[in-house]
C-alpha cells in the first residue's frame, strides 16, 4: 500500500511522517538539516564518520603477525585465561581481558590487591573470580619470564 505523499515534495505525510528514527521519513530534526539522532558534525565529517574502522584497518597491539589462513597468536593474557580455565560464558571476558592487560602494562608484577582493584569494575557470575585471579597471576608470571 502506498503512503500519502506531500504534493510536489515527495515527503510522506500522515502517521508515517511522524515516526522518529525511520530513514527517509519525516522532515528535518534538530539543528541544521540533521536526521534524527545524528549530530551535524557526523553528517559533515564524511561517509565513515562515527563508524568503527574496518577490521583490516585495525592493527593488532601485541600478537605477532599471522600468515594467510592462520589465526593470529593470542596475547599472553588471553592464553593465560584459557589455560587457567577463567573463560566461562564469555560475557565478562572482554572487559576482564582489557583490564588485566592494562594492569600488566602498568605493573608487570601486581599484588593480589592490585589485581582485585584493576578488575573491580567487571562483574562475573560464573567463575567466582578465583580462576580469573589465577589467570592474571599466570599472565604476569609468563610476561616476567619473557622479559
Amino acid at each position: 500500500m502506498a503512503r500519502p505523499v506531500e504534493p510536489g515534495g515527495g515527503r510522506p505525510v500522515g502517521p508515517e511522517a511522524a515516526r522518529p528514527g525511520k530513514p527517509g521519513v519525516g522532515g528535518p530534526v534538530g539543528p541544521g538539516t540533521g536526521r534524527p539522532g545524528e549530530p551535524d558534525a557526523a553528517r559533515h565529517a564524511g561517509p565513515d564518520a562515527g563508524h568503527p574502522p574496518a577490521p583490516e584497518a585495525v592493527r593488532p597491539r601485541r600478537p605477532g603477525p599471522s600468515r594467510p589462513g592462520q589465526a593470529a597468536p593470542l596475547a599472553p593474557v588471553q592464553q593465560a585465561f584459557i589455560d587457567a580455565g577463567a573463560v566461562q560464558c564469555g560475557f565478562c571476558t572482554p572487559g576482564l581481558l582489557v583490564a588485566a592487560d592494562e594492569l600488566l602494562e602498568r605493573n608487570p608484577d601486581p599484588s593480589d590487591a592490585d589485581i582485585r582493584e584493576a578488575l573491580s569494575g567487571n562483574l562475573c557470575r560464573c567463575t567466582g573470580y578465583e580462576k580469573i585471579l589465577d589467570a592474571v597471576r599466570l599472565a604476569a608470571a609468563r610476561t616476567g619470564e619473557a622479559v
